[in-house]
């Protein structure tokens, strides 16, 4: 009986992590935003997964696309720039962003990106 009752419990963990394996996050339209200062663009793809959500920052010039960082995610899933609620402040080497954390709130999050050089 014990083997069996292993033997189970084995087969429905192994279940449980190929399962979790092959869920994967979901990504929204990018959000494209021409700088005002550059040729370039902000490119924002933002993902939500369970009760998570995040977002990937990019830099794009002439087809080219540079990582800058990750925002991190908002509460319960909530997909703050696809909702609108985020401001974006541009200067001579750098962005900061700010996006709301959970919809109704009034808690903010914010990061710095370094943008490239321009030659």
């Amino acid at each position: 009986m014990k083997k069996y009752i292993c033997f189970s419990l084995s087969l429905i963990l192994c279940l449980l992590l190929i399962g979790c394996q092959t869920m994967d996050r979901e990504y929204l339209p990018d959000l494209t935003i021409d700088m005002e200062t550059r040729d370039g663009q902000l490119v924002i793809r933002e993902w939500s997964f369970l009760l998570g959500s995040g977002a990937e920052v990019y830099y794009r010039e002439n087809g080219k696309y540079l990582h800058l960082g990750n925002c991190t995610g908002a509460d319960d899933g909530y997909t703050p720039f696809a909702g609108g609620q985020y401001e974006i402040t541009e200067y001579a080497d750098s962005i900061q962003i700010r996006w709301l954390f959970h919809p109704g709130g009034q808690i903010w999050h914010e990061k710095t990106f370094s943008l490239p050089k321009i030659n």
